[in-house]
């Protein structure tokens, strides 16, 4: 069993100390057909989507890896198996004797297995020719009617992910509003009223027993002082209700 190992730094850094002295030539890399128990076509159209996502990703830039092209993979996999070199995915030993012979630095070598819910399963195993070993192998779900995930090359060559370009949402402060001060208001309206209504039947019940007033007009004013202290009295009770509100809900 081959045990592995994490390096001490990533694939990408392996041009770390060239670059800074200057531009050269990117580190070449091979990627192998894929192997696995999938079918061939679907391996196929995965070695064509993993080719396609390292070029939309433009990771040549960032990292200085380049792959080999298709016709120079298949004519070195074919050169080398006739030479009776031919590796499994995990065998480090063979996959790094492959990479000296091809002239790269790195191999990757995708695994895909029949389909678990829909997608195939794998992974793609990248093994460090000049460290001669495995550096990691990275799971991937391939789905032939969707794409791959960006960030797939990414993890293969231990790049951190790429910043969104999408702004972060704005932050929003939620703050709770302030209740409604029920008990203020119905204090104030239930005293005033009370007042108001208090002074009106009073008025009205000192016309009423006075002396030398019409009849008519205490005819009028008794039923007019009878509903002010009907008033007088539902003010009194709103505002006790209102103090009481207020006692209850605390400062």
């Amino acid at each position: 069993m081959i045990a592995r190992q994490e390096p001490l730094l990533p694939v990408a850094a392996l041009t770390c100390i060239v670059v800074a002295a200057g531009p050269v030539a990117p580190v070449q890399a091979a990627l192998l057909p894929a192997v696995g128990s999938a079918s061939e076509v679907a391996r196929r159209e995965l070695d064509n989507s993993l080719r396609k996502l390292f070029v939309d990703e433009q990771l040549v830039l960032e990292s200085g890896l380049e792959l080999l092209s298709p016709v120079e993979t298949r004519d070195q996999v074919t050169s080398l198996a006739e030479m009776g070199l031919v590796c499994a995915s995990h065998e480090v030993d063979c996959l790094v004797k492959f990479g000296i012979v091809a002239d790269v630095s790195v191999v990757l070598v995708p695994v895909l297995d029949e389909p678990a819910m829909g997608s195939f399963q794998g992974e793609i195993v990248v093994v460090d020719v000049k460290k001669k070993i495995e550096v990691r192998a990275v799971p991937v779900l391939f789905d032939k009617n969707a794409p791959l995930d960006s960030g797939l090359s990414r993890r293969v060559l231990g790049l951190s992910p790429r910043p969104s370009s999408h702004p972060p949402a704005p932050v929003v402060e939620v703050v709770n509003a302030e209740p409604f001060p029920w008990g203020p208001v119905l204090l104030g309206t239930g005293g005033a009223l009370m007042v108001l209504s208090g002074a009106g039947a009073v008025a009205c019940d000192l016309t009423y027993v006075a002396t030398g007033v019409p009849a008519e007009t205490r005819a009028a004013v008794q039923p007019i002082g009878a509903v002010l202290w009907g008033v007088t009295a539902a003010s009194f009770v709103v505002a006790g209700a209102a103090g009481v509100l207020m006692l209850t809900d605390g400062p």
